[in-house]
This record gives structure tokens, sequence and C-alpha cells, in this order.
């Protein structure tokens, strides 16, 4: 039987690295375009343009059911007296 294991060695160092880091030199706030889609954009001139978001309240009606109404309805008979004149057509060959 062959039995391995993992053996890992650690030591503490301390060193010194460069780092490119971006700051920001001019902050603007600007409209939105009518066409905007909303997504971050990269200007030619490398500004970043970061969309900012709102939630708005938007007021609708809709017609939901509420409830339903059972009629049952009962079969009844009810008799009338009529007046009428009747005719009927015949062929005599």
């Amino acid at each position: 039987m062959i039995r391995a294991r993992k053996l890992v060695d650690t030591r503490r160092v301390t060193d010194v690295v460069a780092r490119d880091v971006e700051l920001f030199d001019d902050v603007e706030h600007r409209p939105p375009k009518d066409d905007d889609d909303g997504e971050l954009e990269v200007l030619p001139d490398g500004t970043v343009s970061i969309p900012l978001f709102e939630d708005e309240v938007v007021v609708s009606k809709q017609s939901v059911v509420r409830e339903r109404v059972l009629v049952e309805k009962v079969p009844e008979v009810e008799t009338y007296r009529v007046q009428a004149r009747l005719r009927r057509e015949r062929v005599d060959a």
C-alpha cells in the first residue's frame, strides 16, 4: 500500500510593489439622453459615464375578479291568455 500526503510550506514576506491607480479629476452630472440605454459607457476621451437609477411610482388600473355571484334558477311555468290572427297559406293544383 502506498500512502501520499500533501505538505504546504508557508513563510511571511514583506516587499514593495508598484501599482497603477486612476484618480478622478472632475465629476459632472448630466441629464440622460432620450435614447439612453442605461449601460455603462466609456467615452472617446477615457471619461467613464455611469448611469444612476431611481425608482418611480407608476400607478395603473387593472380590472381583476374580486368575487363571483352565483344565481340559481328555478323553472316555473306561467300561463297567459293571448289573442292573435293566424294565417296559413296553401297551394291548390
